[in-house]
């Protein structure tokens, strides 16, 4: 999934099942705006930001 930092806890996903659909991941309130959150309250766009974040951190620490 392709992530872009909107700011410090707004990230953007790109949908990767339709191309130039993206979804705005919350990680503060731990939101998406995709279909799947609404119904499951949680996604897969959720889980790609925290990995995402966890491994721009590590990596920050190692520069």
């Amino acid at each position: 999934m392709i992530i872009r930092q909107l700011g410090s806890e707004i990230f953007e996903v790109k949908s990767e099942s339709d191309e130039g659909k993206s979804y705005i991941v919350n990680l503060k309130e731990r939101s998406c705006t995709c279909p799947s959150y609404k119904y499951k309250g949680f996604c897969k766009h959720i889980a790609a930001v925290d990995e995402f974040v966890i491994e721009n951190s590590a990596s920050q620490k190692f520069k």
